[in-house]
């Protein structure tokens, strides 16, 4: 409930460089306590935020350019190869058990004509993005 202190709560000079996966980032977001707009001569930047379980801890910054890649990887791409795994469990009785089928890694493709590095660089400039076609 201190977010207009987030100065006085966090070292927000002192930023390191931190490379996180997706399902990392994601988490943190999902499991949001902090969730704030940053903005840079009155334009929107990206976001700061962090969860439950790294709020004594760090302050995360994710810049609009990185939210656009994110988000524009997932909606414009088809997965063309997955691979799933379970995980095997030894019970109280000795025996085998397996539990639920997740997906473990996924390759994405995109249509010829999607270029996600001009798609991102026109949506910094404002240019909003329109899909050609609907995919079902």
């Amino acid at each position: 409930m201190n977010w207009h202190r987030i100065d006085e709560n966090y070292q927000l000079k002192n930023g390191i460089i931190e490379n996180n996966n997706w399902r990392f980032i994601i988490n943190q977001l999902i499991h949001s306590f902090t969730f704030l707009p940053v903005y840079n001569d009155n334009k929107f930047c990206g976001i700061l935020f962090n969860s439950d379980s790294t709020k004594n801890k760090f302050l995360f910054f994710l810049h609009i350019k990185n939210i656009l890649e994110m988000l524009l990887k997932i909606s414009e791409g088809s997965i063309v190869e997955s691979h799933s795994g379970r995980t095997c469990k030894i019970n109280h009785d000795g025996q085998k058990v397996f539990g639920d089928m997740h997906l473990v890694k996924s390759k994405y493709a995109y249509s010829a004509s999607f270029d996600l590095n001009k798609v991102v660089k026109e949506s910094m400039k404002g240019i909003i993005y329109k899909r050609d076609k609907i995919l079902h």
